[in-house]
């Protein structure tokens, strides 16, 4: 079974990362071709406009159909909100990140939510978000993607940090909705910097979710005689330069690592691909 997972970016790698964790022990990595796709070229969504980022993302499910992938993971929020393909004109399954969000949004109906989303997502989730009581989309500036395909980690949450802090309150318990897979990538460094400045934070993360609704959709198998596939990690992107091109692996490395308890064990597994076309 083909499946792709894709993002603008490195945030989806949290999606990935969650989705190896739950299928490691059924074996589904032996015999299911996986791999990752980051639109780096159109890198970061959340400037660009929704019609834009529409095109972009029908090409590269498209791109994605004719290959024969069977499965396909929109791991990113603004690309979700964006799509505007039919699911019923592509043979692929499509899973993206909306309908496990509203699943998981209606358990916290009672509680003040902050919804935190690229500026682009902000501008278009009115209609998805005004169903919930209690939420607020803030609407998080493209430096804090940038830092983290910088491997500035620190700098990123600092960043959000200071879009909350006004809307977070210290008498209780904030519930921060992360609207980007991106900023999972950040949790822990969120905690920290929130706990030292007296804030006590819930930090809901539908990455783990949505990996679920993913591996649903993977029937487990258990002959391990299988040789297993490599992970193919593929950076759509005309940057050639050695350089850079090692600064995002190591960085992809970095968060593969940090999310995958027993990375060094598959680490080898992962391959890495930079092409200049879909």
């Amino acid at each position: 079974m083909k499946i792709r997972f894709f993002d603008s970016g490195l945030g989806g790698l949290s999606v990935l990362s969650s989705f190896i964790k739950q299928v490691y022990e059924c074996y589904i990595m032996r015999y299911c071709d996986i791999s990752y796709i980051a639109d780096l070229e159109f890198f970061p969504y959340g400037t660009k406009h929704c019609t834009a980022i529409a095109d972009r993302v029908n090409d590269i499910i498209y791109s994605a159909e004719r290959q024969f992938t069977q499965l396909f993971v929109i791991a990113c929020y603004t690309a979700s909100f964006s799509k505007m393909t039919d699911n019923t004109i592509t043979k692929m399954q499509i899973v993206d990140t909306l309908s496990t969000t509203k699943r998981i949004l209606k358990k916290y109906q009672e509680h003040k939510k902050l919804f935190i989303c690229t500026q682009l997502s902000h501008s278009i989730n009115q209609n998805f978000l005004e169903e919930f009581d209690k939420i607020c989309s803030i609407p998080i500036t493209k430096e804090v993607v940038e830092y983290i395909h910088q491997n500035e980690l620190k700098k990123a949450a600092q960043e959000i940090f200071q879009h909350l802090r006004q809307e977070c309150t210290k008498s209780e318990k904030n519930i921060i909705f992360l609207g980007c897979t991106h900023y999972a990538i950040l949790i822990k460094q969120l905690y920290e910097i929130f706990s030292n400045n007296g804030y006590n934070i819930a930090i809901i993360d539908p990455s783990s979710a949505i990996a679920e609704d993913v591996a649903s959709y993977v029937t487990p198998f258990h002959n391990t005689s299988i040789t297993r596939h490599p992970i193919k990690i593929s950076f759509i992107t005309h940057e050639t330069s050695k350089e850079y091109q090692d600064e995002i692996v190591a960085t992809c490395r970095n968060i593969l690592q940090n999310h995958i308890p027993f990375y060094d064990d598959i680490c080898s597994t992962f391959k890495f691909t930079f092409n200049p076309k879909l």
